[in-house]
C-alpha cells in the first residue's frame, strides 16, 4: 500500500469519527422508556367506610400527554374482575389517577398501568386493611393535615363513586407511528387535536391550541429536513470512501457524483425551507383550521321563478320591430294590455333574439336550460310543451340523482348562485327537440303568453326588476 493511499485511509477515519459524533446525538436523544406504578396514598370515606387509593405513575423518556390506559380489577376466587377503567394522561414524567371511594375492607385489589404506544405494563395489587383508618387520613377530612395526601385536590365527596370510577373518554389526540422530535429536544408521542375552541357572550372566538394540525405538519417537514442532513451526510462519506480508496477515473468520477448529489439535495431541502420562511413565515404554518367555511344555501323548489340570477344591465326599451315588437303582440293577440311591458321584458332577455340562448342558465354538466325571447327555463316549464314536439318534461335531476323539485338552486357565501342539475342519461335527443321549440318565436311566445295568463309576470320580476322596474307596474 502506497503511502499516498495510508494517508487517504487516515483521513477517511478521522472524518468518519467526526460524523459520529455529530449523529450520534440525534439517535442518543431516543432513550430506552420506562415507567413506575406505586401508591401514593390509602383514604378511606367516613361516610361509606369504602376506601380510595391514589396511584403515583412516574416515568422517564416519554413525552407529555401520552395516555395511561388503567384498570381496576378485584381479586375473587380463582379469577380476577374488572371493576373500572380510565386513562390519565402524563405531565411532567408523571401521573395520578384516582379509584374512588370504591374499594371495600378485606378485598384485594389489583391495578394495571399500560402505555400501549411503548409496549410498557406495570401493576400494583394489595389487599385493603379491616376497620376504621386513622381520622386524619379520612376521605373528606383536611388534605393539608392528612397523611399521604394526594398532590392534586381529591375528587368531590358529591361526585358517585360510578362517576369516579368510570371517567368520561374524551381523548383528542393522535399517535404516530413512532415518537417525533417536538423542536425542544423531547419526543412527542401523541399530538392533541383538540384545538379548544371557546366562543364569548361577544361571539368572539378563543382557541388555547390553535391549527394543532398545522403544527403537527411543521414537525414533519423539520424531521424530514433533518433526516436529509443526516443522509446527505452519509452519502459524503460513502462518494469519499469511493474517491479516495480507488485509482480508477470513473471510481473517482463516481465518488464526486455522489459527493454532489448529496450537497445538492441538502442545499434543496435546507433552501426550500429557507425562501418560504423569508418570504413569509406563516406560508410554513399549514393552518387548515383558519380555511374559509364554505356554505351553501338550497333554495326551495318555484315553478314561478324563470331564473335566479339578478340581471345587472339591460335594454329597458321597447322593441319598435321584430317578434317582439307592441305591434306583433297586438297582431297574435297575447299580453293584451300590457305589450309594452312584454317587450321591455323580452328586450332584457333576449335583445330580442329568437334563437338565443342562456350564458348563466347552465347545469353543472355545461347544459344550457333556459332559450329564446323570453329565456323560457326547459328545466321547469317543459311540461309545458305540447307533446307533440316531444317528451318534454322531467328531462334533468340534481347531480344526485333526486328530483330537481327538493330544490336545483344553491347559494353560496359570496350569493353567487350555482344551478345543481344535469341532464338525465339518455334524453339528448328530446333534450335537442324541446330546446329547439323554445328558440322559435312562435313557441316560446306561446309558453310565455301561457304564464302572464295566470301570473302576470311574476316568473321574470327577480331577474329583471332592478334594471327595469317599469316592466312590472
Amino acid at each position: 500500500m502506497s503511502i499516498s493511499n495510508t494517508k487517504k485511509i487516515i483521513h477517511f477515519f478521522f472524518i468518519l469519527l467526526f460524523l459520529i459524533g455529530f449523529i450520534f446525538p440525534f439517535f442518543a436523544g431516543a432513550a430506552t422508556p420506562t415507567m413506575e406504578l406505586t401508591r401514593f396514598s390509602e383514604l378511606e370515606n367516613g361516610q361509606t367506610g369504602k376506601w380510595q387509593w391514589v396511584m403515583q405513575i412516574n416515568t422517564t423518556n416519554i413525552p407529555d400527554n401520552t395516555a395511561i390506559n388503567i384498570h381496576l380489577y378485584e381479586k375473587i376466587p380463582g379469577d380476577i374482575k374488572n371493576i373500572s377503567n380510565g386513562i390519565e394522561k402524563i405531565k411532567i414524567n408523571s401521573a395520578t389517577y384516582y379509584t374512588g371511594p370504591i374499594l371495600e375492607s378485606n378485598k384485594s385489589y389489583v391495578i394495571t398501568a399500560i402505555v400501549s404506544h411503548y409496549n410498557l405494563s406495570k401493576t400494583y395489587s394489595n389487599t385493603i386493611p379491616e376497620g376504621t383508618a386513622n381520622p386524619s387520613n379520612v376521605l373528606g377530612g383536611d388534605p393539608n393535615t392528612a397523611i399521604g395526601a394526594p398532590p392534586t385536590p381529591l375528587p368531590s365527596q358529591n361526585q358517585s363513586a360510578t362517576q369516579q370510577a368510570k371517567p368520561v373518554n374524551t381523548k383528542t389526540t393522535y399517535s404516530p407511528l413512532a415518537p417525533l422530535p417536538d423542536g425542544t429536544g423531547q419526543l412527542m408521542g401523541e399530538i392533541d387535536t383538540d384545538p379548544g375552541c371557546t366562543t364569548d357572550d361577544k361571539g368572539v372566538k378563543t382557541c388555547t391550541n390553535p391549527c394543532p394540525f398545522g403544527k403537527y405538519l411543521n414537525i414533519v417537514i423539520k424531521f424530514f429536513i433533518g433526516m436529509a442532513a443526516v443522509l446527505s451526510m452519509i452519502m459524503i462519506v460513502m462518494g469519499g470512501i469511493e474517491y479516495m480508496t480507488s485509482d480508477l477515473v470513473s471510481s473517482k468520477e463516481s465518488g464526486k457524483s455522489k459527493i454532489t448529489n448529496a450537497v445538492l439535495g441538502l442545499l434543496l431541502a435546507l433552501g426550500s425551507y429557507a425562501i418560504l420562511n423569508t418570504l413569509n413565515p406563516k406560508l410554513l404554518e399549514v393552518c387548515l383550521n383558519n380555511l374559509p367555511e364554505a356554505k351553501i344555501t338550497i333554495l326551495p323548489y318555484d315553478a314561478g321563478i324563470n331564473s335566479y340570477i339578478e340581471k345587472t344591465s339591460g335594454n329597458c326599451k321597447v322593441l319598435t320591430s321584430g317578434s317582439c315588437s307592441v305591434q306583433n303582440f297586438k297582431n297574435k293577440n297575447i299580453f293584451s294590455g300590457k305589450e309594452e311591458n312584454a317587450s321591455k321584458i323580452c328586450n332584457i332577455e333576449s335583445g330580442g333574439v329568437v334563437a338565443s340562448e342562456s350564458k348563466t342558465d347552465k347545469c353543472s354538466d355545461g347544459k344550457v336550460f333556459s332559450f329564446g325571447l323570453f329565456q323560457m327555463n326547459l328545466l321547469i316549464h317543459g311540461k309545458s310543451i305540447p307533446t307533440s314536439v316531444g317528451n318534454c318534461s322531467d328531462l334533468f335531476t340534481r347531480n344526485d340523482g333526486s328530483s330537481v323539485t327538493k330544490g336545483y338552486v344553491e347559494r353560496d357565501q359570496n350569493g353567487k348562485y350555482i344551478y345543481n342539475c344535469k341532464l338525465k342519461t339518455g334524453r339528448e335527443s328530446d333534450y335537442i327537440k324541446c330546446s329547439n321549440y323554445l328558440k322559435t318565436a312562435d313557441g316560446n311566445l306561446l309558453l310565455a303568453s301561457n304564464l302572464f295568463k295566470t301570473r302576470a309576470f311574476k316568473d321574470w320580476q327577480k331577474s329583471d326588476e332592478k334594471v327595469c322596474s317599469s316592466a312590472f307596474q
